[in-house]
Protein backbone atom coordinates (compact mmCIF):
# COMPACT_ATOMS: atom_id res chain seq x y z
CA UNK A 1 0.00 0.00 0.00
CA UNK A 2 2.64 2.33 0.60
CA UNK A 3 3.61 2.37 -2.95
CA UNK A 4 0.12 3.63 -3.92
CA UNK A 5 0.76 6.89 -1.36
CA UNK A 6 3.99 8.04 -3.24
CA UNK A 7 3.66 12.06 -3.40
CA UNK A 8 6.44 13.00 -6.19
CA UNK A 9 3.51 14.18 -8.36
CA UNK A 10 2.89 16.68 -5.26
CA UNK A 11 5.66 17.51 -4.25
CA UNK A 12 5.88 21.29 -5.42
CA UNK A 13 2.22 21.91 -4.58
CA UNK A 14 2.54 20.24 -0.98
CA UNK A 15 5.08 21.84 0.23
CA UNK A 16 4.13 25.23 -0.13
CA UNK A 17 0.76 24.83 1.05
CA UNK A 18 1.59 22.62 4.23
CA UNK A 19 3.77 25.56 5.11
CA UNK A 20 1.55 27.48 5.52
CA UNK A 21 0.50 25.99 8.66
CA UNK A 22 1.87 25.77 12.29
CA UNK A 23 4.62 22.91 12.38
CA UNK A 24 3.26 21.47 15.23
CA UNK A 25 -0.06 20.41 13.62
CA UNK A 26 1.90 18.14 10.50
CA UNK A 27 2.92 14.46 10.39
CA UNK A 28 5.39 13.59 8.25
CA UNK A 29 4.74 11.24 5.28
CA UNK A 30 6.52 8.02 4.62
CA UNK A 31 8.67 10.05 1.92
CA UNK A 32 9.72 13.06 4.10
CA UNK A 33 6.60 15.15 2.24
CA UNK A 34 4.66 16.84 5.18
CA UNK A 35 1.15 15.75 5.60
CA UNK A 36 -1.16 16.70 8.23
CA UNK A 37 -2.88 12.71 8.75
CA UNK A 38 -1.13 9.85 8.83
CA UNK A 39 -2.00 7.99 5.45
CA UNK A 40 -3.16 4.71 5.38
CA UNK A 41 -5.36 5.39 7.95
CA UNK A 42 -5.83 1.52 8.40
CA UNK A 43 -5.41 -1.99 7.43
CA UNK A 44 -9.19 -2.16 6.29
CA UNK A 45 -10.10 -3.25 2.96
CA UNK A 46 -11.86 0.47 2.08
CA UNK A 47 -7.95 1.56 2.91
CA UNK A 48 -7.29 -0.26 0.07
CA UNK A 49 -9.89 1.44 -2.11
CA UNK A 50 -8.66 4.92 -0.72
CA UNK A 51 -5.26 4.13 -1.80
CA UNK A 52 -6.31 3.56 -5.58
CA UNK A 53 -8.50 6.64 -5.21
CA UNK A 54 -5.42 8.48 -4.01
CA UNK A 55 -3.25 6.87 -6.99
CA UNK A 56 -5.80 7.66 -9.59
CA UNK A 57 -7.22 11.11 -8.72
CA UNK A 58 -4.67 12.51 -6.25
CA UNK A 59 -7.05 13.06 -3.38
CA UNK A 60 -7.45 11.66 -0.07
CA UNK A 61 -10.03 10.26 1.50
CA UNK A 62 -10.04 10.79 5.39
CA UNK A 63 -11.59 9.34 8.21
CA UNK A 64 -9.37 9.44 11.35
CA UNK A 65 -8.53 12.04 13.61
CA UNK A 66 -11.02 14.80 12.05
CA UNK A 67 -12.23 17.57 14.61
CA UNK A 68 -13.35 20.82 14.75
CA UNK A 69 -10.16 22.79 14.03
CA UNK A 70 -9.76 20.34 11.05
CA UNK A 71 -12.96 22.45 9.30
CA UNK A 72 -12.06 25.20 10.06
CA UNK A 73 -8.26 25.53 8.73
CA UNK A 74 -7.71 28.92 6.64
CA UNK A 75 -4.59 29.57 5.05
CA UNK A 76 -2.73 32.60 6.29
CA UNK A 77 1.22 34.01 5.83
CA UNK A 78 0.97 33.14 9.72
CA UNK A 79 -0.24 29.88 10.05
CA UNK A 80 -3.09 30.56 12.08
CA UNK A 81 -6.58 29.09 12.30
CA UNK A 82 -9.83 31.39 11.22
CA UNK A 83 -12.82 29.64 12.41
CA UNK A 84 -15.74 30.17 10.12
CA UNK A 85 -18.01 28.58 12.64
CA UNK A 86 -17.92 25.03 10.63
CA UNK A 87 -17.97 22.04 12.97
CA UNK A 88 -17.65 18.58 12.07
CA UNK A 89 -15.62 15.38 13.74
CA UNK A 90 -14.64 11.52 12.64
CA UNK A 91 -17.14 9.23 11.66
CA UNK A 92 -18.03 6.87 15.05
CA UNK A 93 -18.40 3.47 13.90
CA UNK A 94 -16.74 1.33 10.74
CA UNK A 95 -19.99 0.59 9.14
CA UNK A 96 -19.91 4.61 8.42
CA UNK A 97 -16.63 4.98 6.83
CA UNK A 98 -17.54 1.21 4.76
CA UNK A 99 -20.54 3.19 3.97
CA UNK A 100 -18.75 6.64 2.76
CA UNK A 101 -16.13 4.39 0.73
CA UNK A 102 -18.66 2.24 -1.05
CA UNK A 103 -20.89 5.32 -1.83
CA UNK A 104 -17.75 6.97 -3.34
CA UNK A 105 -16.32 4.18 -5.58
CA UNK A 106 -19.72 2.80 -6.68
CA UNK A 107 -21.46 6.61 -7.10
CA UNK A 108 -18.85 9.18 -7.70
CA UNK A 109 -15.46 8.19 -9.16
CA UNK A 110 -16.94 6.02 -11.29
CA UNK A 111 -18.27 9.37 -13.38
CA UNK A 112 -15.00 10.88 -13.65
CA UNK A 113 -11.84 10.69 -15.32
CA UNK A 114 -8.40 12.05 -13.65
CA UNK A 115 -8.60 14.59 -16.62
CA UNK A 116 -11.59 16.38 -15.27
CA UNK A 117 -10.61 16.23 -11.71
CA UNK A 118 -7.03 17.57 -12.50
CA UNK A 119 -7.93 21.11 -11.57
CA UNK A 120 -10.72 20.77 -9.13
CA UNK A 121 -9.96 18.01 -6.22
CA UNK A 122 -9.07 18.92 -3.07
CA UNK A 123 -5.98 17.52 -1.65
CA UNK A 124 -7.71 16.35 1.16
CA UNK A 125 -11.70 14.87 1.47
CA UNK A 126 -13.33 14.30 4.81
CA UNK A 127 -15.82 11.71 5.35
CA UNK A 128 -16.92 13.11 8.46
CA UNK A 129 -19.92 12.66 11.20
CA UNK A 130 -21.89 15.64 12.69
CA UNK A 131 -20.68 18.64 10.01
CA UNK A 132 -22.85 21.87 10.22
CA UNK A 133 -22.51 24.93 10.38
CA UNK A 134 -23.89 28.10 12.26
CA UNK A 135 -25.80 30.72 10.65
CA UNK A 136 -27.83 33.47 11.59
CA UNK A 137 -30.76 35.66 10.12
CA UNK A 138 -30.28 39.11 9.89
CA UNK A 139 -27.49 38.66 12.59
CA UNK A 140 -30.19 37.95 15.80
CA UNK A 141 -31.28 34.59 14.87
CA UNK A 142 -29.33 31.89 15.33
CA UNK A 143 -29.78 28.16 13.63
CA UNK A 144 -27.79 25.72 12.35
CA UNK A 145 -26.99 23.81 8.60
CA UNK A 146 -25.82 20.23 8.52
CA UNK A 147 -23.37 20.55 5.79
CA UNK A 148 -24.23 17.06 3.13
CA UNK A 149 -21.35 18.13 0.84
CA UNK A 150 -19.24 20.79 2.22
CA UNK A 151 -16.50 22.09 -0.91
CA UNK A 152 -15.20 25.49 0.10
CA UNK A 153 -12.24 24.80 2.29
CA UNK A 154 -9.30 25.58 0.85
CA UNK A 155 -7.91 21.95 0.96
CA UNK A 156 -10.53 20.27 1.67
CA UNK A 157 -14.10 18.93 1.15
CA UNK A 158 -16.59 17.56 3.42
CA UNK A 159 -19.16 14.85 3.19
CA UNK A 160 -21.38 14.35 5.72
CA UNK A 161 -24.78 11.75 6.04
CA UNK A 162 -25.41 12.21 9.82
CA UNK A 163 -24.49 13.34 13.09
CA UNK A 164 -25.53 13.86 16.81
CA UNK A 165 -29.04 16.54 17.00
CA UNK A 166 -28.43 19.85 16.50
CA UNK A 167 -28.17 22.97 18.58
CA UNK A 168 -31.54 23.82 19.06
CA UNK A 169 -32.04 27.14 17.37
CA UNK A 170 -32.89 30.49 19.22
CA UNK A 171 -35.43 30.89 17.61
CA UNK A 172 -38.05 28.22 17.08
CA UNK A 173 -39.87 29.32 14.16
CA UNK A 174 -36.28 29.58 12.12
CA UNK A 175 -35.85 25.66 12.19
CA UNK A 176 -32.58 24.00 12.10
CA UNK A 177 -31.38 22.50 8.40
CA UNK A 178 -31.07 18.53 9.50
CA UNK A 179 -28.64 16.08 8.21
CA UNK A 180 -29.82 14.48 4.70
CA UNK A 181 -29.24 10.51 4.40
CA UNK A 182 -29.54 9.24 1.37
CA UNK A 183 -32.54 6.29 2.01
CA UNK A 184 -34.53 5.91 -1.84
CA UNK A 185 -32.85 5.54 -5.31
CA UNK A 186 -34.11 9.26 -6.32
CA UNK A 187 -32.20 10.44 -2.94
CA UNK A 188 -28.94 8.73 -3.95
CA UNK A 189 -29.30 10.35 -7.34
CA UNK A 190 -29.68 13.78 -5.92
CA UNK A 191 -26.73 13.21 -3.82
CA UNK A 192 -24.77 12.14 -6.75
CA UNK A 193 -25.69 14.65 -8.99
CA UNK A 194 -25.09 17.51 -6.15
CA UNK A 195 -21.42 16.42 -5.58
CA UNK A 196 -20.72 15.89 -9.48
CA UNK A 197 -22.39 18.97 -10.76
CA UNK A 198 -20.36 20.80 -8.69
CA UNK A 199 -17.05 18.97 -9.85
CA UNK A 200 -17.92 19.09 -13.48
CA UNK A 201 -19.07 23.04 -13.25
CA UNK A 202 -15.65 23.59 -11.39
CA UNK A 203 -13.97 21.61 -14.19
CA UNK A 204 -15.34 23.57 -16.90
CA UNK A 205 -14.38 26.61 -15.29
CA UNK A 206 -10.96 25.48 -14.89
CA UNK A 207 -10.35 24.89 -18.23
CA UNK A 208 -9.56 20.59 -17.43
CA UNK A 209 -12.89 20.07 -19.75
CA UNK A 210 -13.39 21.85 -22.48
CA UNK A 211 -16.61 22.96 -24.44
CA UNK A 212 -16.68 22.11 -28.01
CA UNK A 213 -16.90 24.82 -30.50
CA UNK A 214 -19.93 23.23 -32.21
CA UNK A 215 -22.24 23.26 -29.13
CA UNK A 216 -22.63 26.86 -29.55
CA UNK A 217 -24.41 26.35 -33.20
CA UNK A 218 -27.29 27.43 -33.00
CA UNK A 219 -27.22 29.71 -30.16
CA UNK A 220 -28.09 33.58 -30.44
CA UNK A 221 -26.22 35.01 -27.09
CA UNK A 222 -27.03 38.96 -28.23
CA UNK A 223 -30.78 38.67 -28.41
CA UNK A 224 -32.62 39.78 -25.49
CA UNK A 225 -35.03 36.50 -24.57
CA UNK A 226 -38.09 36.83 -22.24
CA UNK A 227 -39.56 34.42 -19.66
CA UNK A 228 -42.87 34.90 -18.51
CA UNK A 229 -45.47 32.32 -18.74
CA UNK A 230 -47.36 34.48 -21.43
CA UNK A 231 -44.54 34.62 -23.68
CA UNK A 232 -44.49 31.29 -24.17
CA UNK A 233 -45.05 31.39 -28.12
CA UNK A 234 -42.66 34.48 -28.49
CA UNK A 235 -39.73 33.03 -30.54
CA UNK A 236 -37.42 34.23 -28.04
CA UNK A 237 -39.03 32.46 -25.01
CA UNK A 238 -35.71 31.19 -23.12
CA UNK A 239 -36.69 27.26 -23.58
CA UNK A 240 -37.62 28.16 -27.33
CA UNK A 241 -34.34 29.48 -27.79
CA UNK A 242 -32.43 26.66 -26.07
CA UNK A 243 -31.74 27.87 -22.65
CA UNK A 244 -32.41 26.08 -19.67
CA UNK A 245 -31.25 27.28 -16.58
CA UNK A 246 -29.31 25.12 -14.31
CA UNK A 247 -30.28 22.82 -11.65
CA UNK A 248 -28.43 23.13 -8.13
CA UNK A 249 -29.45 21.26 -4.83
CA UNK A 250 -29.01 22.76 -1.64
CA UNK A 251 -29.03 21.28 2.27
CA UNK A 252 -31.28 18.42 3.45
CA UNK A 253 -31.38 16.73 -0.17
CA UNK A 254 -33.21 19.85 -1.52
CA UNK A 255 -32.96 20.75 -5.23
CA UNK A 256 -34.17 23.93 -7.51
CA UNK A 257 -33.44 24.82 -11.07
CA UNK A 258 -31.86 28.66 -11.40
CA UNK A 259 -34.19 30.95 -13.10
CA UNK A 260 -32.95 32.75 -16.37
CA UNK A 261 -34.00 36.71 -16.38
CA UNK A 262 -35.64 38.69 -19.20
CA UNK A 263 -33.01 40.34 -21.44
CA UNK A 264 -29.28 38.90 -22.63
CA UNK A 265 -29.20 35.23 -22.52
CA UNK A 266 -26.59 33.46 -20.45
CA UNK A 267 -23.09 33.05 -21.64
CA UNK A 268 -21.88 30.09 -23.64
CA UNK A 269 -20.07 28.63 -20.38
CA UNK A 270 -23.23 29.34 -18.35
CA UNK A 271 -25.00 27.52 -21.03
CA UNK A 272 -23.07 24.45 -21.61
CA UNK A 273 -22.99 23.92 -17.65
CA UNK A 274 -26.09 23.84 -17.80
CA UNK A 275 -26.82 21.01 -19.93
CA UNK A 276 -24.29 19.42 -18.73
CA UNK A 277 -25.17 19.39 -14.92
CA UNK A 278 -28.58 18.86 -16.08
CA UNK A 279 -27.75 15.81 -17.57
CA UNK A 280 -26.26 14.64 -14.37
CA UNK A 281 -29.08 15.20 -12.22
CA UNK A 282 -32.21 14.16 -14.50
CA UNK A 283 -32.40 10.54 -15.88
CA UNK A 284 -33.38 10.44 -20.05
CA UNK A 285 -36.97 10.05 -18.72
CA UNK A 286 -36.98 13.15 -16.48
CA UNK A 287 -35.24 15.36 -19.56
CA UNK A 288 -38.23 14.62 -21.14
CA UNK A 289 -40.79 15.19 -19.03
CA UNK A 290 -39.38 18.54 -18.48
CA UNK A 291 -38.42 19.54 -22.10
CA UNK A 292 -40.49 17.92 -24.03
CA UNK A 293 -39.18 17.00 -27.49
CA UNK A 294 -42.29 17.63 -29.81
CA UNK A 295 -42.16 21.34 -28.20
CA UNK A 296 -38.60 22.03 -27.68
CA UNK A 297 -36.46 20.24 -30.31
CA UNK A 298 -33.98 22.53 -30.20
CA UNK A 299 -33.21 21.34 -26.60
CA UNK A 300 -33.35 17.86 -27.40
CA UNK A 301 -30.53 18.72 -29.39
CA UNK A 302 -28.27 20.02 -27.64
CA UNK A 303 -29.02 17.54 -25.01
CA UNK A 304 -28.01 14.36 -27.70
CA UNK A 305 -25.01 17.01 -28.30
CA UNK A 306 -23.55 17.22 -24.68
CA UNK A 307 -24.50 13.93 -24.33
CA UNK A 308 -23.10 12.37 -26.89
CA UNK A 309 -19.43 14.86 -26.52
CA UNK A 310 -18.83 13.54 -22.94
CA UNK A 311 -19.01 10.15 -23.95
CA UNK A 312 -16.62 10.32 -27.37
CA UNK A 313 -14.18 13.03 -25.67
CA UNK A 314 -14.06 11.66 -21.64
CA UNK A 315 -15.51 8.29 -22.01
CA UNK A 316 -18.14 9.42 -19.61
CA UNK A 317 -21.58 8.16 -20.21
CA UNK A 318 -24.48 10.45 -18.57
CA UNK A 319 -27.15 8.03 -19.20
CA UNK A 320 -25.14 6.07 -16.66
CA UNK A 321 -24.21 8.63 -14.45
CA UNK A 322 -27.89 9.99 -13.86
CA UNK A 323 -29.47 6.33 -13.41
CA UNK A 324 -26.91 5.59 -11.19
CA UNK A 325 -25.30 1.76 -10.29
CA UNK A 326 -27.82 -0.96 -9.81
CA UNK A 327 -26.75 -1.90 -6.41
CA UNK A 328 -27.67 1.91 -5.43
CA UNK A 329 -28.38 0.77 -1.84
CA UNK A 330 -25.57 -1.20 -1.07
CA UNK A 331 -23.96 1.69 1.26
CA UNK A 332 -26.30 0.98 3.84
CA UNK A 333 -26.34 4.63 5.15
CA UNK A 334 -28.20 4.11 8.78
CA UNK A 335 -31.97 5.54 7.78
CA UNK A 336 -32.65 8.70 9.73
CA UNK A 337 -34.81 8.90 13.01
CA UNK A 338 -38.03 9.50 12.28
CA UNK A 339 -38.71 13.75 12.60
CA UNK A 340 -40.66 14.73 15.91
CA UNK A 341 -43.60 16.62 15.72
CA UNK A 342 -43.39 20.35 15.57
CA UNK A 343 -43.51 22.39 18.86
CA UNK A 344 -45.83 25.39 17.66
CA UNK A 345 -46.59 26.56 21.54
CA UNK A 346 -44.38 29.81 20.47
CA UNK A 347 -47.41 30.42 17.96
CA UNK A 348 -45.70 32.05 14.21
CA UNK A 349 -42.81 33.84 15.36
CA UNK A 350 -42.14 32.92 18.87
CA UNK A 351 -42.07 35.99 20.79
Amino acid sequence: MKKLYKLGILLSAVGILSSCYQEDDLTPSENGMILRYEMPQGNNAWDEDIAQIYEEYGVYLVYKGLKDADFNRSWSGSGSVISTSLYGGSPQNDELVKGYVKFMKSHIFPYLTPTITSKTLPLYWYLSYGCYRKASLMGIFEYYQAQDFYNEGLDFWAMCMTGDELPPPSNPAIPNEDYFTPVSQQDYRDFRAKILAHIYEEAVKKGSLLIPEAFNTGFDHTTDITTGYADEEDPNYYLTRGYIGKVYGGNAGAIAISSVQDGLPPTVEETFIGYLTTSLWYTQEQIEEAYPTEKYPFIKEKFNFVQQYMKDSYGIDLHEAAEGPIDWNSCNFPEPEPEPEPDDSWGDWGW
